[in-house]
């Protein structure tokens, strides 16, 4: 996200981890709840990405006043 006008430059969404294979080799890591979104990929609009992106930016700037 472009953080002067707020525009969305870049979209990538990738997929989930494969969970369920991951649950073989290490099932104390992964919550068994977890296996049903093994590869999904959630796609977001570009106004809830911008307002996700307003949020930690204003969460950033918090942190750093502190």
């Amino acid at each position: 996200m472009d953080l002067d006008t707020n525009e969305i430059v870049e979209k990538k969404f990738t997929p989930a981890p494969d969970y369920a294979e991951a649950a073989e080799l290490y099932p104390e890591y992964i919550n068994p709840d977890s296996i049903k979104y093994s590869e999904k990929v959630i796609g977001l609009n570009d106004e809830r990405m911008a307002e996700i992106g307003l949020y930690f930016i204003d969460y950033i700037l918090d942190i750093e006043a502190r």
